[in-house]
């Protein structure tokens, strides 16, 4: 999943990338997939938010969730 629209068009390139454009905050779907994550997302989003955000990882995730964020 990726906002950006730049950004998505060059990871459509990439053999066997599916790229959803949009925001993790309105993502639905019933599908699931072996691996959801995020990296360097969860800073941007508010704390009241969060919430929302792990739950859509874990609703569509049928093995693992990574989660790769740092603090500076």
């Amino acid at each position: 999943m990726e906002i950006n629209e730049k950004a998505a068009a060059e990871c459509r390139k990439i053999k066997n990338v599916r790229v959803f454009q949009e925001s993790i905050l309105t993502f639905q779907t019933d599908k699931t997939y072996d691996l959801t994550f995020t990296s360097g997302v969860l800073i941007h989003i508010a704390p009241d938010k969060l919430p929302l955000v792990y739950r859509t990882l874990y609703q569509h995730t049928k093995r693992y969730v990574l989660v790769s964020e740092y603090y500076t």
